[in-house]
């Protein structure tokens, strides 16, 4: 099932990043603000966000683990998808906008099923 998982997760990334040209789209990684980016839960927990090199991504919840995993982005896309964690969401990916406005990254859910990463992700988030 974990491999069936990962095959699902993979399938639904490469499908975006071959769609992107189609749509006069670049894949653009490298304008995507990576970094580390904070944000603080209506229950005060703390939530962390690194978007890292080679399209990881790792989320950390009260300086804990929460979920790793990859994305991919365009120029106004991003592509979340889950691999592993106690607060994973399985083999369902999620398509946000996103928009940089100095140390603000804000990111608007446009496909989502996993209601706990849209929790997270749809806040303000500060870079560190």
């Amino acid at each position: 099932m974990i491999m069936t998982q990962r095959w699902n997760t993979l399938a639904h990334v490469i499908a975006f990043m071959a769609l992107t040209p189609a749509f006069g789209c670049k894949s653009s990684e490298a304008e995507f603000p990576k970094g580390t980016y904070a944000a603080v839960s209506l229950s005060d927990e703390q939530w962390e966000v690194v978007f890292a090199d080679q399209g990881r991504f790792r989320v950390t919840r009260n300086g804990k683990a929460a979920v790793e995993g990859q994305y991919a982005s365009t120029t106004d896309r991003v592509v979340l998808s889950n691999e592993t964690g106690p607060d994973s969401c399985g083999e369902e990916s999620g398509t946000y906008t996103w928009k940089r406005d100095g140390d603000i990254l804000t990111l608007m859910a446009v496909e989502e099923l996993c209601d706990g990463r849209r929790n997270v992700m749809r806040r303000l988030i500060t870079r560190k």
